[in-house]
């Protein structure tokens, strides 16, 4: 989804019911992270399968990995993301993190 200049993710997850909204370009390669595998609160990057989760936009290798997570809502039935307030910083430099086999 292209909001603005930026290029989303959408999420609904369960447990409780809640959308979650992140940039869709995993930081190892750019891979289009809504298109990727969920499992719980977790996504994995089709391309090398690196996992985020969801809910602090970490990766799961390394907290140096990161995608931007932002405030989400549905009002009714419209899901609404605050795309100029961020909730967890730019993502850091990968270097360190390990690829996932």
């Amino acid at each position: 989804m292209a909001v603005a200049d930026r290029e989303l993710a959408v999420f609904r997850l369960e447990n409780p019911p809640r959308v979650v909204v992140i940039d869709n370009s995993c930081p190892h390669a750019g891979g289009n992270l809504s298109g990727g595998s969920v499992t719980g609160n977790i996504v994995q990057c089709p391309w090398h399968h690196w996992e985020f989760d969801l809910e602090r936009g970490v990766c799961t290798h390394s907290d140096l990995a990161r995608v931007r997570r932002y405030p989400a809502q549905v009002r009714d039935g419209v899901i609404w993301a605050d795309v100029d307030a961020l909730e967890i910083k730019k993502a850091h430099p990968i270097e360190d993190v390990p690829t996932s086999t």
